[in-house]
């Protein structure tokens, strides 16, 4: 890809992929996503150009948490194949699945191999996060060119990392499942506290990540409610405008690293409560 080449992110986006884009010269082509947080094969082949270089598609989704049918990103995935364009696929939370969802990667399709990158990341799925270590499945023709890229941003992750990181892999994912139940509870429990704000709170269903994103009833900017929750209640979410929801008032809240979210979700819940009561005004 050169300098104004464009790169197809479905919103909602990771925002990190925005910027890395943006860095390097090129132009994120955004397409908006259904009411689910999920695109339409549609939409993504209409944001098409002769300049467009790849599609990246994340699932499960960082904000939402949705995780995209497979048959979707089997779509996404030829669509890509015929238009003669990368299919990126951002696969970090692939172990965080809850209700017997199931997790499809774009890389396991008969014939993909030339056209799809497969992004992993031990921080999620090991606990690695600051190791700054994960791996990528990739067409083999591209080995030379990522090659210099690694070279002239990092070399190598630290030697350390690597070590850690083939016993996280030989471990497999067992290591991340056994975690799974205890954190599905303390996301239950979460459900059940933003369920009693509603229609206030409309939480968007989904079933990956340890992300729940939420839309409020209310017409103010979402970065001036994530002031409210920080300055007034002590607890931080992410305003669903960095992941590029330009419309409505939406919100990530994350229960990853919770141990006890008792207090945390009782501070979230009296929070949302009185600015659904108050509004922004009285508590600012």
């Amino acid at each position: 890809a050169d300098a104004g080449d464009e790169i197809i992110l479905p919103k909602p986006y990771y925002f990190n992929h925005e910027m890395a884009v943006t860095m390097l010269g090129m132009v994120p082509r955004t397409v908006e996503p259904e009411a689910n947080m999920l695109p339409t094969l549609a939409s993504i082949e209409k944001a098409i150009t002769k300049k467009t270089r790849a599609v990246v598609t994340i699932s499960p989704n960082n904000p939402s948490g949705m995780v995209f049918p497979s048959s979707l990103l089997q779509s996404i995935n030829q669509l890509c194949k015929e238009r003669k364009i990368y299919h990126i696929s951002d696969e970090a939370y692939e172990y965080f699945l809850f209700d017997n969802e199931k997790h499809f990667s774009p890389g396991n399709i008969s014939g993909s191999e030339d056209h799809t990158f497969s992004l992993f990341s031990l921080s999620k799925a090991y606990g690695f996060a600051s190791w700054r270590i994960g791996y990528m499945v990739m067409p083999e023709a591209l080995m030379p060119s990522i090659k210099k890229i690694q070279d002239t941003n990092l070399i190598c992750a630290p030697a350390i990392s690597q070590f850690a990181a083939v016993k996280a892999l030989h471990r497999g994912k067992s290591y991340c499942t056994q975690h799974l139940s205890s954190m599905g509870a303390i996301r239950e429990q979460l459900l059940d506290g933003l369920s009693s704000v509603s229609p206030f709170v409309r939480i968007i269903p989904s079933k990956g990540a340890f992300y729940i994103l939420i839309e409020l009833d209310l017409h103010e900017a979402p970065i001036d409610v994530v002031e409210v929750l920080i300055r007034e209640f002590k607890i931080t979410v992410i305003p669903g405008s960095a992941f590029g929801l330009g419309k409505g008032c939406y919100l990530r809240i994350a229960f990853g690293a919770l141990k006890n979210a008792d207090d945390a979700l009782e501070r979230l819940i009296n929070g949302l409560k009185s600015i659904r009561d108050h509004g922004i005004k009285r508590i600012t």
